[in-house]
Formats: C-alpha cells, structure tokens, sequence
C-alpha cells in the first residue's frame, strides 16, 4: 500500500519504519554482543590448549 503524503510516495507507513528501526538498533548489539561473549568463552580454552 503506497501513501502519497506532501508530494513524495512512501512504500511503508512512518510507524512501520520507526518499529523496524527500533527493532535493528535493539537486535543488532545484542547479536553482536552474544556472538562477542561466546568467541570470549571459547577463546579462553583456544588458548590454554595452545599453552
């Protein structure tokens, strides 16, 4: 469904956007964070089997 508001078309509605904004910020760092933590639990015994 297209809006034509103020001379330009948009494909989603502002709200729309606005969620899924919200929803990357908030998603993003938290997946990089888990990833982060688990490659730091792992690479301690990475490097103890190296020692």
């Amino acid at each position: 469904m297209e809006v034509v508001s103020a001379g330009y078309t948009t494909v989603i509605a502002p709200e729309t956007a606005f969620v899924a904004l919200l929803f990357v910020v908030v998603s993003v760092p938290v997946f990089v964070g888990t990833v982060a933590l688990a490659n730091r639990a792992t690479g301690d015994d990475e490097v103890a089997e190296l020692r």
